[in-house]
């Protein structure tokens, strides 16, 4: 049996709509707070043509653009997790703080991974908000920081990533814009794999020895 994840990559944006929207709908009382609460992520550019394509979904499926955004929010993150890298990131930028707050000396290399470095491919001006669940938007933020990017554009970007698996003509018209923002992005993904992993040996090899306890 496929796991929700693996499921949920195999649909379009448009069955992502559709399924994600029937389970909202069928919420019962069981379900959690947080999985209930919808939190807003302020943004004050976004890639050009993802807000003209997630409006042209949610007028093909005949639902408001915050319900769009929350079900995408799911596809996206299910391509994050997938997305070969990012898990390595997460890990490599944990351990790196960890092992500046355990034994110190790291504060130079710290600043340098926290810096953000990613710029949208192509952006266009104009704020608003992306809609989502708290522990999705969790989720994402557990995923921003090793890669060096704001939240909100890395839901931008999983959210045009969701898009371009359209399948309805209309919306394929409209979100060939967007593909070259997903594959910016993971060429930004590999470049970033490399920065981090050099600094992740730097740090180790700085701290070699420092402790007995200090696994290499």
């Amino acid at each position: 049996m496929l796991s929700e994840s693996a499921s949920l990559l195999q649909m379009s944006c448009e069955q992502v709509v559709d399924t994600k929207a029937r389970q909202e709908s069928q919420r019962s009382t069981h379900m959690s707070r947080e999985d209930d609460c919808v939190a807003q992520v302020s943004y004050r550019v976004a890639p050009s043509g993802l807000v003209v394509s997630l409006d042209t979904l949610a007028g093909i499926k005949s639902r408001s653009r915050t319900l769009v955004m929350k079900c995408l929010a799911h596809h996206g993150l299910a391509w994050l997790d997938d997305l070969s890298g990012a898990t390595e990131l997460s890990r490599k930028y944990s351990e790196i703080l960890m092992l500046n707050g355990r034994y110190g000396g790291l504060t130079d290399i710290v600043e340098q991974v926290r810096l953000p470095q990613y710029r949208y491919n192509s952006d266009r001006a104009g704020s608003g908000h992306f809609h989502a669940s708290s522990k999705l938007v969790s989720a994402y933020g557990g995923y921003a920081a090793g890669l060096a990017i704001g939240v909100s554009s890395l839901m931008a970007v999983c959210y045009a990533w969701s898009l371009t698996t359209a399948a309805d003509p209309d919306l394929v018209g409209v979100v060939g814009e967007l593909r070259p923002e997903v594959e910016f992005f993971k060429r930004y993904v590999n470049e970033r794999c490399i920065i981090l992993d050099a600094y992740w040996r730097i740090a180790r090899g700085r701290l070699d020895g420092t402790s007995a306890q200090y696994t290499k």
